[in-house]
C-alpha cells in the first residue's frame, strides 16, 4: 500500500477498515514515498515491494521537486510497472436508483504516452514546449 499525499493517507485508511471489516486475510505492507526528495529510492524500493507481493494500492503519489531531471512518480511507477492502460468499468446496479438503466461500459485510457510521457522542458524563461506522441 502506497498511501500517497493529499487526502490519499485517509482514503488508504478506510480501505484498511474495509478489508479488515469484511475478515479478507490482507496484511498491508506499507511504504512511504516522499514528495520532496530529488531521488528516486523510495519510488524503487516501492516498485520493488510491489513486484515482490503482485499487487499494490495507492493513494494520490505527488512530486514536489521542480528540478528538471526529477520524473513524475506516477510516471515512474507506471512505466516501470508496464501499466500502460487506466480500464475503467462502469455498470448499473440493480435496486439502485440512477437516471440511465443497464449501464455497463468498459473504458480504457491510454497512461503512459501522450500528456503522460512527461516528454516537456521550458526552451526559453517561461515558454514551456511539450512533445506529444501518439501511436
Amino acid at each position: 500500500m502506497l498511501p500517497g499525499g493529499g487526502i490519499g493517507p485517509e482514503v488508504m485508511g478506510y480501505v484498511r477498515d474495509i478489508i479488515k471489516y469484511i475478515g479478507a486475510p490482507i496484511d498491508f505492507e506499507v511504504v512511504d514515498i516522499d514528495p520532496t526528495v530529488d531521488n528516486d529510492e523510495d519510488v524503487q524500493y516501492a516498485i520493488t515491494t510491489i513486484k515482490r507481493n503482485g499487487v499494490g494500492i495507492k493513494g494520490n503519489i505527488e512530486t514536489k521537486s521542480e528540478a528538471a531531471y526529477v520524473t513524475s512518480r506516477n510516471v515512474a511507477l507506471r512505466n516501470e510497472l508496464d501499466m500502460y492502460a487506466y480500464v475503467l468499468n462502469c455498470k448499473s446496479f440493480p435496486g439502485v436508483t440512477t437516471r440511465h438503466k443497464d449501464i455497463d461500459v468498459v473504458i480504457i485510457r491510454q497512461n503512459t504516452e501522450g500528456e503522460y510521457a512527461m516528454l516537456e522542458h521550458e526552451s526559453v524563461y517561461g515558454v514551456i514546449e511539450s512533445m506529444k506522441v501518439v501511436t
